[in-house]
Protein backbone atom coordinates (compact mmCIF):
# COMPACT_ATOMS: atom_id res chain seq x y z
CA UNK A 1 0.00 0.00 0.00
CA UNK A 2 2.96 2.51 1.08
CA UNK A 3 4.16 1.97 -2.88
CA UNK A 4 0.90 3.07 -4.13
CA UNK A 5 1.01 6.28 -1.98
CA UNK A 6 4.37 6.94 -3.08
CA UNK A 7 3.38 6.72 -6.61
CA UNK A 8 0.12 8.71 -6.44
CA UNK A 9 2.66 11.55 -4.56
CA UNK A 10 5.25 11.03 -7.74
CA UNK A 11 2.62 11.12 -10.09
CA UNK A 12 0.72 14.73 -8.19
CA UNK A 13 4.45 15.64 -8.78
CA UNK A 14 4.40 15.66 -12.27
CA UNK A 15 1.38 17.10 -13.10
CA UNK A 16 2.12 19.54 -10.89
CA UNK A 17 2.44 22.94 -13.22
CA UNK A 18 -1.01 21.07 -15.09
CA UNK A 19 -2.80 21.14 -11.74
CA UNK A 20 -1.40 24.99 -11.03
CA UNK A 21 -2.95 25.98 -14.58
CA UNK A 22 -6.03 24.33 -14.20
CA UNK A 23 -6.62 25.92 -10.91
CA UNK A 24 -5.60 29.05 -12.37
CA UNK A 25 -7.78 29.16 -15.57
CA UNK A 26 -10.72 27.76 -13.19
CA UNK A 27 -10.69 30.55 -10.73
CA UNK A 28 -10.92 32.96 -13.71
CA UNK A 29 -14.41 31.44 -14.58
CA UNK A 30 -17.83 32.06 -13.55
CA UNK A 31 -21.44 30.27 -13.38
CA UNK A 32 -21.92 27.25 -15.30
CA UNK A 33 -18.47 27.18 -17.49
CA UNK A 34 -16.87 27.10 -13.71
CA UNK A 35 -18.93 24.03 -12.70
CA UNK A 36 -17.91 21.94 -15.93
CA UNK A 37 -14.14 23.05 -15.84
CA UNK A 38 -13.93 21.66 -11.90
CA UNK A 39 -15.67 18.15 -12.59
CA UNK A 40 -13.47 17.88 -15.75
CA UNK A 41 -10.41 18.43 -13.95
CA UNK A 42 -11.77 16.36 -11.36
CA UNK A 43 -12.46 13.41 -13.42
CA UNK A 44 -9.51 13.94 -15.55
CA UNK A 45 -6.73 13.92 -12.34
CA UNK A 46 -8.89 11.01 -10.77
CA UNK A 47 -8.47 8.80 -14.12
CA UNK A 48 -4.60 9.61 -14.51
CA UNK A 49 -3.81 8.75 -10.91
CA UNK A 50 -5.75 5.85 -10.91
CA UNK A 51 -3.95 4.53 -14.49
CA UNK A 52 -0.68 5.36 -12.82
CA UNK A 53 -2.08 3.19 -9.79
CA UNK A 54 -3.45 0.55 -11.77
CA UNK A 55 -0.60 0.38 -14.28
CA UNK A 56 1.04 -3.44 -14.11
CA UNK A 57 4.32 -2.14 -12.80
CA UNK A 58 3.01 0.22 -10.70
CA UNK A 59 5.10 -1.75 -7.71
CA UNK A 60 7.90 -0.39 -9.05
CA UNK A 61 10.01 2.50 -7.90
CA UNK A 62 9.69 5.43 -10.80
CA UNK A 63 11.81 6.18 -12.80
CA UNK A 64 14.06 9.39 -12.13
CA UNK A 65 12.67 12.00 -14.78
CA UNK A 66 15.96 13.22 -17.33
Amino acid sequence: MTAKFRKIRFEIGRVGFTLGASCITILTLSGQTKKWAIIFTVIALTLHIANAVLDSDSDDKPAPMQ
